[in-house]
């Protein structure tokens, strides 16, 4: 008998003022690898479904096309797969690797020619015996013509490497790793890899620059660190939280006004004596422009919650996807409105 888990992936915000919701529609088999699916749901701003699509292939990202619809990417039976929609559900086009080598595609971004920049991983062992890592890189136009598919060699990172991001700054691009900025030309050459501190393991594209988070050892102490650095590698801000719990970002926006809005878990123990049990709650900080530490909000239900993606409303609400495995029942999540700096407050029923 096969079973199934729902995991949130993307969440994006629609012209409307609805969104966009992601789905990787995993199908685990008695006696075969699991099998993935995309799914996608279009709400609009009551939070009503305008209209749900499912289509093969492992979603791991997603991004608002500049004509109203959207690109998702990900895998499909192992190779790096692209498909776009209209807003209205229709399939406009699909695309998968015609590498030999497995890859799979991990970030996209909005190209300045209005098409679509992808990285990710390929599968290459030659590369791997020779202590390097292989980045697949793709650049696509909006009709989904392939303009470029390629890859990148960069030295191996000694504590394993995963692409996070990926930024399009005109004559150069920006390929962010949890261990590196790699830089490279719109051809795909590398022409520079700079490693993060070895203490920061998430990196994160933003418009004017990347936000790198991570932690500094403090008196003894592991302090919750942010850093702002612009294309050219400078450092534009860093700031220390000691107040903050412990977070594990999994992903940030920016807000109409420059704000960062990050959300993932929070990890901590909570004392019912005479027991202490270990709590995973789903997470959201905001942050100012400059850094400023505004709010953090924990969300969770007995079990674990984990935040996989958020966006903002038109009436200033955040709106949270969730992947909620609660105790005594597994693979469901939900959506919940979050209001800024109050409470939580649910969505009627689960998606």
């Amino acid at each position: 008998m096969s079973t199934a888990d729902l995991i949130p992936i993307a969440l994006l915000p629609a012209e409307d003022g609805g969104y966009l919701q992601v789905v990787n529609a995993v199908t685990y088999l008695p006696e075969d690898d699991p099998t993935s699916a995309t799914l996608l749901t279009r709400a609009g701003a009551d939070g009503s479904t305008r209209w749900t699509f499912s289509i093969d292939g492992r979603p791991r990202a997603a991004v608002a096309a500049p004509d109203g619809g959207w690109v998702v990417a990900g895998s499909n039976q192992r190779k790096a797969w692209a498909a776009k929609f209209a807003d209205d559900g229709t399939l406009r086009w699909e695309r998968v690797s015609t590498r030999e080598d497995d890859s799979e595609i991990l970030a996209i971004a909005r190209a300045a020619d209005g098409g679509f920049f992808f990285a990710g991983e390929l599968d290459n062992q030659s590369t791997e015996e020779d202590q390097k890592d292989e980045i697949f890189l793709g650049h696509l136009d909006a009709d989904g013509v392939p303009l470029l598919e390629t890859s990148c060699v960069v030295p191996q990172s000694d504590t394993g490497d995963s692409v996070t991001g990926i930024a399009d700054a005109g004559d150069t691009l920006f390929i962010t790793t949890t261990s590196s900025r790699i830089t490279t030309d719109p051809n795909g050459t590398v022409l520079s890899v700079e490693r993060w501190p070895h203490d920061f393991s998430d990196a994160f594209p933003v418009q004017d620059g990347f936000v790198v988070a991570g932690s500094v050892l403090h008196e003894h102490t592991w302090v919750r660190t942010l850093k702002k650095i612009d294309p050219d590698g400078s450092i534009i801000w860093e700031r220390q939280y000691e107040e903050l719990e412990p977070v594990t970002i999994e992903g940030l926006v920016e807000g109409a006004d420059g704000e960062i809005v990050a959300f993932g878990t929070c990890s901590y123990n909570r004392t019912c004596p005479p027991f202490t049990e270990s709590v995973t709650d789903s997470c959201v900080v905001v942050f100012g422009p400059d850094g400023e530490l505004c709010w953090q909000k924990t969300s969770g239900y007995p079990g674990i919650d984990m935040g996989r993606g958020i966006v903002t409303t038109d009436d200033g609400y955040l709106l949270l996807a969730e992947y909620v495995t609660p105790l005594e029942k597994f693979d469901e999540y939900n959506l919940r409105f979050l209001a800024s700096g109050t409470a939580l407050v649910p969505i009627a029923g689960r998606r």
